[in-house]
């Protein structure tokens, strides 16, 4: 089955240390996660919880604009921890 994004995190579209391995997270996806919500927001009316780059509330009020139902962070919390909700919150 052929897929809209294969090897979403593995995919390296800025200049990465040729050495590493592994996936990417946090700000380095977050365009490419954001044209991800924008296909799957056009082709389901099922909840979509967007991630990926979502560290600020202008990245989350985007999200929320391309018709993400809920966002969900990981990177961005542990680098900018538990402040960061309120910031976030402030995009709604």
């Amino acid at each position: 089955a052929k897929t809209l994004f294969p090897y979403t995190t593995l995919f390296r579209s800025i200049p990465a240390d040729q050495d590493q391995t592994g996936g990417l997270s946090g700000v380095p996806v977050r365009a490419r996660s954001l044209t991800a919500l924008q296909i799957i927001r056009r082709h389901t009316s099922l909840p979509v919880i967007a991630c990926g780059g979502i560290d600020d509330a202008e990245s989350a009020g985007e999200r929320l604009g391309a018709g993400a139902d809920l966002l969900q962070v990981y990177t961005s919390f542990i680098y900018k921890g538990p402040g960061l909700l309120r910031k976030l919150a402030s995009a709604v």
